[in-house]
């Protein structure tokens, strides 16, 4: 499925050596429900410094951040996405797994308010997948982060080729790939998706 739009950062920030090490910037102290699993209702965000680590798929962290990216499809594009086409557990979650894949989640402070993964394709090639932020965290660059962070991960365990599909109404998701180097590929997936990008990494 593509992943979620999040608005590019006015500022490219430094990029982080390993796609593991902390993420800082500053996180709002208004009161937000976060989406996803009950195990994080209503709450207030820590006003600590952001980081992003490896999670397994399968963590109630991983599962409300997927559920929040599928709840924002759902609600911004109906005619685009019905619920059995969003499943969680996701079915195919030992595909993120390491060495070959990876689920990545945004912390603030004990709240998980981000995610992106990637899963194998083919030898040397994988797909990213999922990329969400939270409302409460987007115009802070995170989501140029997440992919960051997921791209240093898979150069880090041999990956030479990242591919992804998105959907050509998520602009601002669009616009970040290709800021961030991305270019067009010959389609690789069925609709919904109409926009197909890969990176050399």
């Amino acid at each position: 499925m593509p992943p979620a739009p999040d608005r590019p950062s006015p500022e490219m920030p430094p990029r982080p050596r390993a796609g593991l090490r902390s993420v800082t910037a500053r996180a709002p102290t208004r009161r937000l429900p976060l989406p996803g699993a009950s195990a994080y209702p209503f709450a207030m965000p820590d006003p600590a410094a952001l980081r992003i680590a490896l999670t397994d798929p399968d963590d109630p962290a991983a599962l409300s951040c997927v559920g929040g990216y599928y709840r924002y499809l759902l609600a911004a594009f109906p005619d685009l996405f019905v619920p059995a086409m969003l499943p969680l557990p996701l079915p195919d979650a030992a595909r993120y797994r390491p060495p070959d894949g990876a689920f990545l989640v945004a912390w603030s402070g004990d709240l998980p308010v981000g995610c992106v993964s990637h899963r194998p394709l083919r030898p040397g090639v994988a797909e990213v997948k999922r990329l969400w932020v939270d409302a409460s965290q987007r115009g802070q660059g995170l989501a140029r982060r997440l992919m960051r962070a997921t791209e240093d991960h898979a150069r880090e365990t041999g990956v030479a080729h990242l591919q992804l599909d998105t959907h050509s109404a998520l602009t601002a998701a669009v616009a970040l790939y290709r800021s961030e180097g991305w270019t067009d590929i010959p389609p690789y997936t069925a609709p919904p998706a109409n926009v197909w990008l890969s990176k050399r990494l």
